[in-house]
């Protein structure tokens, strides 16, 4: 049996997925078994496996599942020692699978390893990176530990389909739309976080797509309570904290920005100024305590 099982979740991509599959094939290490689990409305995807891949494990799923049942059942399939669930929209660079393995390997006391990523717009390669932080590797050792830098402001962390676990210690584990929504995949990481350590890699090793037809970059407030509901749940910080104040400038600042929300009824505009009041009160507020703050700002065309 393969050391590795990677599961390609596919749906309704077809303009992508080539690309990520030679990707795949092409890592410099090739003890692992690549799964196409293929979620599509319609047998697109099927037809390009079928005739340039003939050779992969393919797993048409019919019915159709939820994008959260779809990760569930995936789960529930994997038996080798380690597993990655990729997205068919990114790409790994060729020694993914080995830096990745390596470190996991050296210390079994981890239940994944998280890397960096590139960022690619639509087709474009761009220069920008998820993360940057002085050491080489950095150690989650607890879910408090893990949900800072997601909820701190200007951080950047490791992207989800970047991550390889070790199945033992995550076995049972699920996306949970009640446990974060929108956001399960980070309360999924923070229960990985809690059973074992996880490791962050510097090095981008895969490069992660934005493009139309993915939400990466919707803003929902909703989910972002369901998600700080969660972490309410299982960690010691309240609505107090530090931290919580700037996750919730982070993502009132975004729907701020998005004029689609500057509806003027008498409801929506009561709205909009209390939203603009808490951003300029808790940003000035930032910006005194963190005056770097706003050249990071600037710099990564927040504003």
């Amino acid at each position: 049996m393969e050391k590795v099982t990677i599961v390609l979740l596919s749906s309704n991509r077809p303009n992508f997925i080539g690309k990520t599959i030679d990707s795949i094939k092409a890592q410099s290490e090739n003890n692992f078994r690549l799964i196409v689990s293929d979620n599509s409305s319609n047998n697109e995807v099927e037809k390009i496996v079928e005739d340039k891949y003939p050779d992969l494990s393919y797993i048409r799923r019919i019915p159709r599942l939820s994008a959260l049942d779809h990760f569930k059942t995936v789960l529930s399939e994997v038996n080798s020692e380690y597993f990655v669930i990729f997205h068919d929209d990114d790409l790994m660079h060729e020694d993914y699978v080995l830096r990745m393995v390596e470190v996991l390997d050296v210390d079994a006391s981890l239940s994944a390893v998280g890397c960096n990523a590139r960022i690619i717009k639509d087709e474009d390669f761009t220069k920008r990176i998820f993360f940057r932080q002085q050491e080489r590797k950095k150690f989650i050792q607890s879910n408090e530990d893990f949900i800072a830098p997601y909820l701190r402001f200007m951080d950047r962390v490791a992207p989800f389909p970047g991550y390889m676990y070790r199945t033992e210690k995550v076995r049972g584990l699920f996306l949970d739309a009640a446990e974060g929504g929108k956001y399960s995949d980070v309360s999924f990481l923070m229960q990985v976080a809690s059973r074992a350590p996880i490791c962050w890699l510097k090095e981008p090793l895969i490069y992660y797509r934005f493009h139309s037809g993915n939400d990466s970059g919707t803003n929902s407030i909703p989910q972002h309570l369901r998600l700080l509901r969660f972490i309410f749940r299982n960690t010691e910080l309240d609505r107090r904290s530090d931290l919580i104040k700037q996750y919730k400038f982070a993502y009132w600042l975004k729907w701020l920005l998005n004029r689609e929300n500057w509806n003027f009824s008498k409801y929506s505009l009561r709205k909009l100024k209390v939203v603009a009041i808490f951003v300029l009160f808790q940003g000035s507020f930032m910006m005194i305590k963190d005056p770097a703050i706003f050249k990071r700002i600037i710099y990564n065309k927040i504003l």
